[in-house]
């Protein structure tokens, strides 16, 4: 795990037990829990507690099952995990599952209400390709998560591969001609450095 301040070099504060990435993350009192994930192989279910002044992981509990790509927030002392899925495509949840950050006990706190319909489901029900999808979505995420969003932009496929090339594109005067993804901002940031357009 790195830690980054702008004007800063990266520093490592803590190491994981094992890869993952695609977790649900939050900061808890000082804390930062972790849960669950993929390794690359299979999707995990243990919570994770990073003290990164003490350079500390500890598991504190697990999920009730293996979840990857869920969303986390932080309320209070509570960590919340939202939906995910497990090793499937087609294995989404639409499970909110509580932990406490203290304890690790973990407690289902409920299912996303999808806004305009009186029910909840998944997430990603919410859009159904449609202008008005569109704004089921928009709504179910301000809603639920308190988040405002003033503008969107809709990617498919098509759309990424397009983004990653031209990603490629602006580098191309330095000699790039190929970025595996995910083409992250730290993988950008290393290359300009590489190239020596940057300084620590």
């Amino acid at each position: 795990m790195l830690a980054f301040r702008p004007g800063r070099a990266l520093h490592d504060v803590a190491g994981l037990p094992h890869p993952l990435r695609y977790a649900a993350a939050a900061a808890v009192g000082g804390r930062i829990l972790v849960a669950g994930g993929t390794d690359g192989t299979t999707s995990r279910d243990e919570i994770l507690s990073v003290d990164p002044m003490r350079h500390r992981v500890r598991m504190i509990g697990r999920l009730p099952m293996r979840l990857a790509h869920a969303a986390g927030a932080a309320l209070g002392d509570t960590f919340y995990v939202l939906g995910g899925r497990g090793d499937r495509l087609d294995s989404q949840h639409a499970g909110i599952w509580a932990v406490d950050a203290s304890t690790g006990h973990v407690r289902r706190a409920g299912r996303l209400p999808i806004a305009g319909t009186g029910g909840s489901n998944r997430v990603n029900t919410a859009f159904d390709g449609t202008q008005a999808g569109t704004q089921r979505l928009i709504d179910t995420i301000q809603q639920n998560l308190g988040i405002k969003i003033n503008h969107y932009v809709a990617v498919d496929f098509v759309g990424f591969q397009a983004i990653v090339n031209a990603v490629v594109d602006a580098l191309a005067h330095v000699g790039v001609r190929h970025i595996d993804i995910p083409v992250t901002p730290w993988k950008v940031w290393n290359i300009l450095k590489e190239k020596g357009l940057t300084s620590d």
